[in-house]
């Protein structure tokens, strides 16, 4: 097995901006909002303790997924893991019956590959390349 370090939560929300009030007084260590083109969101890391965040992930375009996760009421629809050989945990995660999307760069992570997966219990997982 491919070893898989989490590293946070997604979770959709209309706006980063009006969102972050209920998490600062609890968690300070909140980063900038990042554009992630490619994925047409916005997205802000909130340490909630060293090396485990979440991630508050905005629409930045009508036609952007989270926008139809929020129209559902979903908030809360990934989990992300660090991987070091992404390839294997990408192969590993397809043999174990999960469908891939397109692998993508992602401005949030120094332009590493991510990639999502839909598991056969229908939650997302997301792989990012660790370096």
């Amino acid at each position: 097995m491919t070893p898989m370090e989490f590293h946070h939560v997604g979770c959709a929300v209309k706006s980063i901006a009006d969102a972050l009030p209920a998490y600062r007084p609890l968690f300070p260590n909140i980063g900038e909002p990042i554009l992630v083109s490619s994925q047409k969101v916005r997205v802000c890391f909130i340490e909630m303790r060293p090396g485990i965040y979440l991630e508050l992930v905005e629409p930045a375009a009508e036609d952007s997924t989270v926008n139809v996760f929020l129209k559902k009421g979903i908030s809360y629809y990934h989990n992300g893991f660090l991987v070091d050989d992404f390839d294997a945990a990408a192969a590993e995660l397809e043999s174990q019956g999960c469908r891939p999307l397109a692998v993508f760069h992602s401005e949030a992570f120094g332009g590493r590959r991510c990639q999502f997966f839909m598991n056969t219990a229908l939650h997302w997982i997301e792989i990012i390349e660790r370096q």
